[in-house]
Parts: C-alpha cells; structure tokens; sequence
C-alpha cells in the first residue's frame, strides 16, 4: 500500500507540471498477482486533473497523460486509464468516440504519404549521389476541415436534351421558281452544249466554195 501511494503521488506531480493543470490526483487499481494466467487482470488507473481557469486540455496532452500513466505500470494499458476533469467531462481515450477514430484515421493517412513522398525522393536522388548518402524526411500539414466533392444532379421532372445531332445538305440544282401550279413552276433545265460533226460543217462548205 505504501509503494503504491508512493506511485500515485509521484505521477500527480508529474502530471501538475502541465501548464494548463492546477492539480492532480491519481488512483492505481492494481490486481494481487495470481499464479494462474487465467485468474490475471490487468491494472487500471484513474486520473482527476483541476484545470485552470480558462484552461483546457487538448487531445495531444490527454494522449500524453495516458501514455505517462501506463508506461509507468506495468501491465497497464492506454484503454485501461481514464482522465476526468473537475466538471466530471471524460477526457482520456476512448475507442467508441468518432472524434478519436478519425483523429487516428486522419494521422495513418499523413504518415503514409509521408513514406511515399519520402520514397520518392530517394528514388530520385539515389541514382544521382549513391543510394547510402541520400537521408530523406517529409512532414505534411493537411487541412481536414476542407472537401472536395463533385455532384451530378438529374431532374426526373424536366426533360433534358442528351444528345444532339445537325447535318446541312448543300445541292447545285436550283429550285422551282414561279406561281404555284403554273408551268413555269418548273427548275431550269440544265446547261447543254450543242456539238456537231465538225467534219460535216467543214465538208459543206467546201462544196460551194470555187476557186479563181
């Protein structure tokens, strides 16, 4: 009992260093050992933090705590540590919470493209200077608070053209012209050239030509 009040002081002194915590008390639930595997239970712990005025913990500083309190046990994990504040909000970690499933989805998105950006430029600069002089690190700052999303909106209510096609015929022939049901209605026939024997023209008018 004496070790473990020991613990739990230590760690509320290290946890008061927090600039945003006034005070902190700490409780260590830890198991009697068992020579049965099976009868084994994990430790747990529970923090109370007393904040400043004005003051509020953030996720990173909640991580941090959990992570001071589990390494410091042994056998404690981070689910089995919860952090309450003086109005009675949980603040520790947990798996339920939408906010922490997506904080951790959005930081396994940054690291791995991180290491692809990070490959790449090895690849590049490999070949160039040698494949053990090239030391390569990527940090990335992504704004999760903006989407991109592109919509197709139909209106089963309005008609919409899907498709259209235009085509122009162009002819050389001219249209019928005129009063209507008069023959003159009628298009001008097409231009003909008259050709004739030349031969025959020529052979007439040699024979009533004389010469002197």
């Amino acid at each position: 009992m004496k070790l473990k009040k020991v613990q739990e002081n230590e760690l509320a002194r290290s946890i008061s260093e927090i600039s945003s915590i006034q005070a902190a008390r700490v409780h260590l639930a830890l198991p009697e050992k068992s020579v049965f595997i099976r009868n084994q239970t994990a430790p747990t712990a529970s923090v109370f933090v007393s904040l400043k005025n004005g003051r509020q913990l953030d996720q990173t500083q909640v991580r941090a705590i959990t992570n001071l309190i589990a390494s410091s046990v042994p056998g404690m994990s981070q689910d089995g540590v919860s952090i309450i504040d003086q109005s009675g909000h949980l603040l520790s970690y947990s798996p339920d919470s939408p906010n922490e499933v997506m904080a951790d989805s959005q930081l396994a998105y940054r690291m791995k493209l991180e290491s692809i950006y990070r490959s790449r430029i090895q690849s590049l600069v490999a070949p160039i200077v040698g494949a053990a002089n090239v030391t390569a690190q990527v940090n990335l700052e992504i704004d999760f608070t903006r989407r991109e999303t592109s919509q197709e909106m139909v209106d089963p209510n309005d008609s919409a053209i899907l498709s259209e096609q235009s085509s122009l015929n162009v002819t050389s022939k001219k249209d019928a012209v005129g009063i209507p049901g008069a023959i003159s209605n009628q298009p001008p026939a097409e231009a003909e050239i008259a050709t004739k024997d030349a031969n025959a023209s020529m052979g007439g008018a040699g024979a009533d030509t004389k010469w002197v």
